[in-house]
């Protein structure tokens, strides 16, 4: 029912329900919208059967549906998508730990080797490094510094730097030190010596040559009375000044400990440059199997979420849709850590790019994206008392899927969910709808067949293609399932309707992009800002059953 608002329509309005509230000791309050539309009713009034008259955004209404939706929820949502129940705050898990590492520059597999000769590092915000290792708890041990603002670590082999050639052929000098102060003042004593640390012990080492007939040499033509020629393990690696090649130490504890290197600040968090982009925390740098350097970021969760939503979202987005994020981001990692057998060998829990999840340091973030992560802090996902695998991808075209039918495991809070909110952004979402188009010949050609004549798509509940059989004119025949149906041809994702047309041709037309397990980013933003969910709403929405819980942090 619509009604006009004025003074005398709510004169009459009002006449009309006091007198049916006499007769009536079980008339139940009354919405009256100013125009008459559902998205609208958070500037309506409600008149009670007591004849109180009050603003009604906030509260609930049965629309025509049937569905439940709560008052004033945005403007422009459709009014039978209903009210997701909130995720239950329930109790405490247990997190490995509640410092994370991340493999920036890593060796994985000869497709994905981003791993380095060297590292240069400059502070953003800081006043030099304090030079160790982190211990099997992940606590920074320290046995060096220095107060340059600007090093390059690198591994002690010979390496071509912007500066020049740096050479692995050391000097070794006899003498052991009980402090990195007495190593350093000894090795101060040399134009090119420095000091090192071998599996507890310091030492002072002297040059830097490329052979080792040329280490040799110096020894004798140097009068270095009892050095011997000296390579160290094929662990060992080395920090410079950025811009020069004089050695300001060296590190080598074997595979026991590699070297760690925690920017110095005495004003807030330090901010640290490595490469194009800044990073809160350490770092770490492992030489796997004596080859490059492995480059890993080493820093508290927290601050990690906030690089992840900057990568997967931006500060721009609505606060309730970057709490969702930051809990789902922090709930992936902490599953990770101490738990990935893909990324053990490397020193790492996960790596910063879609492999893992999108991580983009310190450069993006915003005050949206710190009050997201303040607001949260230590809320995880869980289900039956253990942290959930929090997958999600950036939009779901009207439905997520289940992960069985997807990557083929039957986990009960990963189950697909027809999605009303997402549209409501389609206008903001490039992905919203797509479609490609194959000849029939082209198409066989990509499968490895012959011209296409026919493919028999099987949907599962919730719209998405999880088998796709398709034929061609020889008989031959190909079959996809679960994740093929949509990197068999590098579709966006696996919600979409195939046809042939009147040539032959076929078009595969959909929405959504990328894998459809668990929540839609997409839509989050919608759920956030056209409907006012709060982000526990979202999580529950998206992820089955699930509860949200306190971490307690092992280490």
């Amino acid at each position: 029912m619509k009604f006009l608002w004025g003074k005398r329509a709510f004169s009459i309005i009002l006449s009309m329900l006091l007198a049916f509230a006499a007769v009536s000791p079980a008339f139940a309050d009354v919405w009256v919208n100013g125009d008459g539309t559902i998205p609208d009713l958070g500037s309506a009034y409600a008149v009670g059967g007591d004849g109180s008259v009050s603003q009604v955004a906030g509260a609930f209404a049965v629309t025509g549906s049937g569905m439940l939706e709560q008052v004033g929820s945005g403007g422009g949502g459709d009014p039978g998508a209903g009210v997701p129940a909130e995720a239950p705050m329930l109790g405490t898990v247990n997190v490995a730990s509640a410092t994370i590492k991340v493999g920036l520059r890593y060796y994985y597999s000869d497709a994905r080797d981003s791993s380095a000769a060297y590292a240069p590092l400059q502070n953003v915000t800081g006043s030099g490094y304090q030079l160790g290792y982190y211990d099997n708890n992940r606590n920074f041990v320290a046995v060096g510094s220095t107060a340059e603002t600007a090093i390059t670590v690198a591994k002690d082999t010979n390496v071509a730097l912007p500066s020049g050639m740096l050479g692995c052929f050391h000097v070794l000098l006899p003498a052991t030190y009980s402090s990195f102060d007495d190593a350093n003042s000894a090795a101060s004593q040399y134009p090119d010596g420095f000091p090192a640390y071998y599996n507890g012990v310091y030492r002072v080492l002297v040059g830097t040559y490329t052979s080792s007939s040329d280490a040799q040499a110096a020894v004798s033509s140097r009068g270095l009375s009892g050095g011997v020629d000296f390579t160290a393990s094929q662990y060992c690696v080395v920090v410079t000044k950025t811009g020069a090649t004089k050695i300001l130490f060296e590190f080598d504890c074997g595979n026991t400990y590699t070297l760690g290197v925690l920017p110095i600040s005495n004003d807030g968090k330090a901010v640290t440059q490595f490469g194009s982009t800044t990073y809160y925390g350490g770092f770490e740098f492992w030489r796997i199997n004596g080859q490059n350097l492995t480059v890993i970021n080493v820093l508290n969760i927290e601050d990690y979420v906030m690089g992840v939503i900057a990568s997967e979202m931006s500060y721009s987005w609505p606060l309730e849709a970057l709490k969702a994020q930051a809990v789902c981001a922090r709930t992936y990692a902490a599953q990770m850590i101490k738990n990935s057998a893909y990324y053990t060998i490397g020193g790492y829990d996960l790596t910063a790019d879609t492999y893992c999840q999108a991580y983009s340091g310190a450069s993006r973030l915003g005050d949206a994206i710190v009050q997201a992560v303040n607001g949260t802090a230590g809320v995880y996902a869980t289900y039956n008392g253990q942290l959930i695998e929090a997958l999600y991808s950036s939009a779901d075209g009207g439905g997520t899927e289940s992960n069985i039918n997807v990557n083929g495991t039957d986990i009960p809070y990963l189950q697909g969910v027809i999605d009303p909110y997402e549209a409501a952004v389609d206008n903001i979402n490039s992905h919203s709808h797509w479609s490609v188009r194959y000849t029939a010949s082209s198409l066989g050609s990509k499968l490895g067949i012959s011209a296409v004549v026919n493919i028999v798509p099987t949907y599962s509940p919730t719209g998405n293609v999880i088998q796709l059989v398709v034929n061609d004119n020889l008989g031959r025949q190909r079959t996809y399932q679960k994740t093929a149906c949509r990197t068999f041809l590098g579709l966006d994702s696996i919600h979409y309707t195939v046809s042939q047309q009147s040539d032959g041709s076929w078009i595969f037309s959909g929405g959504g992009w990328g894998h459809s397990v668990g929540m839609s980013q997409y839509g989050a933003y919608a759920m956030a800002s056209v409907y006012n969910f709060n982000y526990k709403q979202i999580i529950g929405f998206y992820y089955t059953g699930v509860c949200l819980s306190t971490g307690v942090y092992a280490g």
